[in-house]
Parts: structure tokens; C-alpha cells; sequence
């Protein structure tokens, strides 16, 4: 558990200080560019989306293949597997380049729906795709990072992109370049992203770029094996693009902005939680080659202890404080956002708690078994969508992304009980009624602060929430949920012995 957990802190620290540039920067440039530039700018960063239709999925493959061929020390497969992956995408994102770059006026006025100055909407689409192109041989690179379980390296270049994006971005507006701006700020940062991930990659792995060759049978030892990855990600993926460009022909460039900024908001706090477990994949795989299945149920157990006590209380707090956060944070009260955040928060939640039993299944190779659970969410969020539209209206699009999630969670689960517990009781671990009404004394107790004494400042949220978070350390304390042999002997955890 010890690389585990600290790649964890490493990803949790992260988030934690790019959280805080996200917040501040949706203001500042709607501020620029106004509500409606900020919904066409949202609109045409879907066309990142190509990535999850094209990449194979070789990215999260590769992932495993490095830690294997870490366990084997097998520099050489190591090179090649990377090699056949670079190459690859290097010649899809040339296919894909093309075909945009002859289709881009279609793509803007029919597709989109985009209805500014069409030179300006060109130069958007295109500087989207290269940075995206980048980003997709970048994140490869990545992965071997992420693979050799060195994710404090990984993490600190998407710290450093983070801030110079976010530095990019304020001069680009300040000197009133706008949405161009905005497209040539993505593409600088995404070429150092780049440098900086292959770099590391160099220096940590030592792979040889002579050994950068594509190899066949590589690509389709780690087909055979991503295919399903692929498959769950094209038909997760298709769901966000799809609900800005329907957004954007039945209501407004303005509900588009409302949407983006409640998805971006949940997709934050569910990043910290994302982040925090995702060493659980090269880790289950390690385990996996080793062990087999027998110790995976044991690191299942503990990871989502630390999920359950630890993170519950995070998407309560929020709760507490979010319509009052939205008010200072947009510099309006806006129902349509909040309402929007609270169903994609709750829905964000039931991911997290479905995420051990997903990674490791991924990582032992059952990647067949996630691809359903992708296909068969996705199913049901498009019809809970189209449903949600007829008799809510907006608010269908949250809706949808809810039932998937739950959907996904009982999936997961079985999947996980048929392949590695072999056994009924996988839902147990869940079960935690003490647990349970902490958090529902920490939602009353923040609901009766936040509503009796009118908080409506950053100071006075803040304050709350750090009061709210001591009350709950000391009421898990007493609770027992963690037993010691859960806890490691580092830091403030000692307490909990």
C-alpha cells in the first residue's frame, strides 16, 4: 500500500492546488468574453473528444503493459510497446487532421452550430484538434510515467500545466486577443505538457528511442487487451459532446455555459477523487501478476475504507455550503446551475464508490467486463436524457448522468463478485451505519450554520467547512470505521489507532 498511497497524496495535493485556479478562472473569463463567447468556447472543446474515439485505447493499456513489463524488467518491451503506441496515434491524429480540416465548415455551422465570425470559429476548431493531437501522444507518455507507478512525476507536470495555462490564459485576455487567444494559450501549453512528459518518461524508464518502432504484434497483444477500453470509452465519452450539441439547438448558448460550468464543478471534486485512486490500477496489476486474485479483495477493502471515511464527508460539505459558494463564485444565485451540480455531485459520489472494483477489473485484464458496464450506462443515460427533456426540460441532462452512474455501480460490482470474490457479499463493505450518521449530523449540523447565521462570504465558508470537517474527524474517531491495521503510520493518521 505504501506506493499506492503515496501516488495517492501526490494526486490528491494536485487537485487540490489546481482546484482553486478552475474556480477562479470561469469568472475571469466570462468577465472577458461574456457568457455566450465563454458557451461557444465550451462548444468547440468538445472537438477534444475525438481522442476517445480514435485512441484505441491504447493509453490506459498501456498503463498495465509498463507495470508488467516493470515486474519483468523488460526494458526492451518496454520501448516497443511504447513505440507501436506513438507511432500509432502519430498517424491517426495525421487521419483524423485531415478529415477535419476538410470538413470544418460543416462541422462549425451544422454540427456546432456556431454562429460567430466563421475565420474566428476556423481558427478555434483547428487550434482545439492540434492541441488534442498533442495531448494524445502526450498522455502515452504519461501512462509509462503512471505505469512505473511514479505518479508524484506525472502529477507535478499536470501542476505545472495547470499554472502556466491559467497564466496564459489572464495575458491572452488582458491584452484582448479573447477566444483566439484562448486557442493559442491551449496549444503553447499543451506543446510543454508534451516536452515535459516525455522528458520524464526518458529519465525514469531509460527507454531507448531507437527502440521506438512499431511493432504488430505488440499493437495487437495490447489491442486484444484495450479494444474493450476503447470500446467503454468511445460510448462514455460521446455523452458530454452530445448534450452541449443538443443543448445548443434546443435552448441557448447561455444553458450550454450553464451546463458546462455544473459538469466542470462536479468533474473537479470528482477529479480529487480520480486522482487519489487512480494508483489503484498499475497497482491491482501488480498484485495481480504476483498474487493473483487472492490478495485483490483484501486491497479492494482497504481502499474503500479510506473512500467511505474520507471522501463522504467531502460531497456533504459541498453540499452544505454550495448554493451560498455558486452566489459569491458566479456573482449571481442561479438555480439552474446549482440544481445541475447537486444531481451530478450525488451522481459523481456513487462513481467514486464504483471505481476500486472498475480499476481493478481493468487491471486484472477484465476489461471485457468494464466495457459493458460503459455500454449499457451509456444506454441508459441517452434514453434517461431524451426522457428528462420531454418532462423536465434542462435538467434531464444531470438526470441522465445519475441513472447511468447508478446503473454502473450495480453492474460493476457484479462483475467484480463473479470474477475475483466469488462470493455473495460484495455490497457489505458499504454498510457502515454508524458512518452514515456522522455525515447526516454534519449535513444538519451545516445546514442550521448556514441558514441561521446568513453565511455569505468566502472567509465564513471556509470557516464552516473547516468547523464541519473537525466535527467529522472526531465523530469517525469515535465510530471505529477504520480499524488500525487500515491506518499507516504516517502523518495525522496515527490518531485513528
Amino acid at each position: 500500500m505504501g506506493k499506492v498511497l503515496k501516488n495517492s497524496v501526490s494526486s490528491i495535493v494536485r487537485v487540490i492546488l489546481v482546484t482553486p485556479i478552475f474556480f477562479i478562472l470561469i469568472p475571469y473569463t466570462i468577465s472577458k468574453i461574456g457568457t455566450e463567447g465563454y458557451g461557444v468556447w465550451a462548444l468547440t472543446g468538445i472537438i477534444s473528444s475525438y481522442q476517445s474515439f480514435v485512441n484505441m485505447g491504447l493509453t490506459g493499456a498501456l498503463i498495465r503493459y509498463v507495470a508488467i513489463s516493470n515486474v519483468n524488467q523488460d526494458k526492451s518491451a518496454l520501448s516497443e510497446y511504447l513505440g507501436t503506441s506513438f507511432w500509432a496515434y502519430f498517424l491517426l491524429s495525421v487521419v483524423v487532421g485531415i478529415v477535419i480540416f476538410i470538413f470544418q465548415d460543416f462541422i462549425i455551422t451544422r454540427i456546432l452550430n456556431i454562429k460567430i465570425d466563421i475565420t474566428t470559429s476556423r481558427i478555434l476548431l483547428i487550434s482545439t484538434f492540434i492541441a488534442s493531437a498533442i495531448n494524445m501522444i502526450s498522455g502515452l507518455f504519461k501512462s509509462t510515467i503512471d505505469g512505473l507507478q511514479r505518479m508524484d512525476v506525472s502529477n507535478l507536470i499536470l501542476l505545472l500545466q495547470v499554472v502556466i495555462s491559467a497564466v496564459g490564459t489572464f495575458v491572452f485576455l488582458e491584452i484582448g486577443c479573447g477566444l483566439l487567444g484562448l486557442a493559442y494559450n491551449l496549444v503553447i501549453t499543451s506543446i510543454l505538457s508534451f516536452l515535459g512528459n516525455v522528458y520524464s518518461a526518458k529519465v525514469i524508464s531509460g527507454f531507448n528511442f531507437r527502440g521506438f518502432v512499431f511493432k504488430i504484434s505488440r499493437l495487437k497483444e495490447m489491442f486484444s487487451y484495450s479494444v474493450n477500453l476503447q470500446l467503454g470509452s468511445i460510448v462514455r465519452a460521446g455523452i458530454e459532446p452530445m448534450n452541449k450539441v443538443l443543448l445548443s439547438h434546443f435552448f441557448s448558448m447561455e444553458h450550454v455555459a450553464y451546463y458546462d460550468i455544473a459538469w466542470k464543478f462536479s468533474v473537479k471534486l470528482g477529479g480529487l477523487v480520480n486522482a487519489a485512486l487512480t494508483p489503484i490500477l498499475p497497482a491491482s496489476t501488480e498484485i495481480y501478476e504476483k498474487h493473483g486474485v487472492e490478495k485483490l479483495e483484501l486491497f479492494r477493502k482497504k481502499v474503500s475504507v479510506y473512500i467511505l471515511s474520507f471522501i463522504t464527508p467531502l460531497y456533504v460539505i459541498i453540499l452544505v455550503v454550495l448554493s451560498a459558494f455558486v452566489a459569491l463564485w458566479i456573482g449571481y444565485s442561479n438555480n439552474e446551475i446549482v440544481i445541475s451540480i447537486v444531481i451530478f455531485l450525488i451522481a459523481s459520489f456513487i462513481s467514486s464508490i464504483t471505481i476500486p472494483g472498475y480499476f481493478i477489473l481493468n487491471g486484472s485484464g477484465f476489461a471485457n467486463d468494464t466495457f459493458k458496464v460503459q455500454l449499457f450506462g451509456t444506454v441508459c443515460n441517452v434514453i434517461v436524457i431524451f426522457l428528462g427533456i420531454e418532462l423536465i426540460g434542462f435538467y434531464g441532462f444531470a438526470i441522465g448522468f445519475f441513472a447511468a452512474q447508478v446503473l454502473n455501480f450495480f453492474m460493476t460490482y457484479k462483475f467484480y463478485s463473479n470474477r475475483i470474490l466469488n462470493e455473495k457479499g460484495v455490497y457489505k463493505l458499504f454498510c457502515f451505519p454508524r458512518l452514515l450518521l456522522s455525515n447526516l449530523a454534519i449535513a444538519i449540523l451545516g445546514f442550521i450554520i448556514v441558514n441561521v447565521f446568513m453565511v455569505d462570504t468566502y472567509w465564513e465558508l471556509v470557516l464552516v467547512a473547516s468547523l464541519l470537517l473537525v466535527v467529522y474527524l472526531a465523530l469517525l474517531r469515535h465510530a471505529k470505521v477504520i480499524s488500525p491495521e487500515d491506518i499507516p503510520n504516517v502523518g495525522f493518521l496515527k490518531m485513528f489507532r
